[in-house]
């Protein structure tokens, strides 16, 4: 019974650590959006470093919406005891109003690369969609 408890204390202790990260991941977004609600551009960045005793972490965020563009763009690194991490992901999108041939366009990409002592993964993807 015991075990029971235990087992159910720490799925309880992932699920907050979940909660915590997705609040903390869609908190640029929520604070771009209440911009976009009272002014005509809004704009977040971030920059976080830390060293310790797990290795090194970089993470860096930057979003802008305004004269009909938005884009975001968060970089992350991690390199430690642990191995390497690095993941970049861009968003962008354009009504076009700006520009005198070109229609309105938006896009995605991301790339990850992670090494471990368990081994090598790599992901990227893209996407894009324009109207001329």
């Amino acid at each position: 019974m015991g075990g029971q408890v235990r087992i159910h204390e720490e799925e309880s202790v992932r699920n907050l650590v979940r909660l915590v990260a997705a609040t903390a991941l869609s908190l640029p977004v929520v604070v771009g959006a209440a911009g976009l609600a009272s002014a005509e551009s809004a704009g977040y960045h971030g920059d976080h470093v830390g060293v310790g005793p797990l290795g090194f972490h970089v993470d860096y965020t930057d979003a802008h919406s305004g004269d009909g563009e938005a884009f975001y763009h968060n970089e992350h690194l991690y390199a430690g005891d642990l191995g390497f991490h690095y993941h970049h992901i861009a968003s962008f999108a354009d009504d076009g109003s700006d520009h005198h041939d070109d229609g309105a366009e938006a896009g995605h990409a991301h790339e990850s690369v992670d090494v471990h002592p368990l081994g090598f993964a790599y992901d990227s993807g893209a996407s894009y969609a324009e109207n001329d």
